[in-house]
């Protein structure tokens, strides 16, 4: 997905998620984007750019560069940092956080979209996917600090999530796991100036928090797939 594609997908995201903010918070975020707004007029920019790269496949080899790797920019929030913040705290107070920590973090991140759109901050909503050396590239970023938030996934299907056919047919709207992925997501602080180029390093060990993402089907549909599957074989 390249950055404009991942630009306009967050914005039908943020768009379709209904209810506008309140009057007070739509102004403070006025407020909060000014400087940046003023910033983009005047061409007082800086570039963000840096490489993901994973760990060597051998203990004496080169790092792997890591393709895919979505990365966004957001005006700097204290109020959305302290979120995020609060889902890694409570990460694994118990099983049901850890399971709803991914869908926790989409909800920060989106509904921040939703009120900087509101607030006519579209245009700071950076974008970007590492391509497959691992570059990843931010140019034209007004100066000023924002949030890095960048994710990977790593898909897992999960086996035997049939259910009998008698049971699918009683329960057909069952929810049954048909597979998960692995989330890892990358954060930091970043502090852009006028010219210059800001790293960002984003590698395994850098990893700020884990979370996975559960796929699921309804009974009735996982029950023809699998016997699509028999008549195939």
């Amino acid at each position: 997905m390249s950055a404009r594609e991942l630009l306009c997908a967050a914005c039908l995201l943020a768009s379709a998620f209904g209810a506008s903010p309140r009057p007070a918070a739509a102004a403070e975020r006025r407020d909060q984007v000014a400087p940046y707004l003023q910033a983009l007029e005047s061409h007082t920019l800086g570039d963000v750019e840096g490489r993901a790269l994973g760990e060597p496949r051998r203990a004496s080899g080169d790092p792997v560069p890591i393709a895919g790797v979505s990365v966004l920019l957001l005006p700097f929030s204290p109020e959305v940092e302290a979120k995020l913040d609060g889902i890694k705290t409570h990460l694994r107070d118990k099983m049901g956080t850890y399971i709803d920590a991914n869908a926790e973090v989409v909800s920060v991140r989106t509904t921040y979209e939703r009120e900087l759109l509101s607030a006519g901050g579209g245009e700071l909503i950076r974008g970007a996917v590492s391509d497959e050396a691992g570059n990843v590239r931010l140019s034209g970023v007004p100066i000023g600090d924002w949030i890095m938030l960048a994710w990977r996934e790593d898909p897992h299907a999960v086996k035997g999530g049939r259910v009998p056919a008698k049971e699918a047919a009683k329960f057909p709207d069952i929810p049954v796991i048909t597979g998960y992925a692995a989330v890892s997501y990358w954060r930091a602080r970043l502090s852009v100036q006028t010219g210059e180029v800001t790293s960002l390093n984003l590698t395994d060990r850098g990893v700020w928090l884990t979370a996975v993402r559960e796929e699921f089907s309804n009974s009735r549909e996982v029950t023809k797939k699998g016997s699509d599957l028999k008549k195939r074989r």
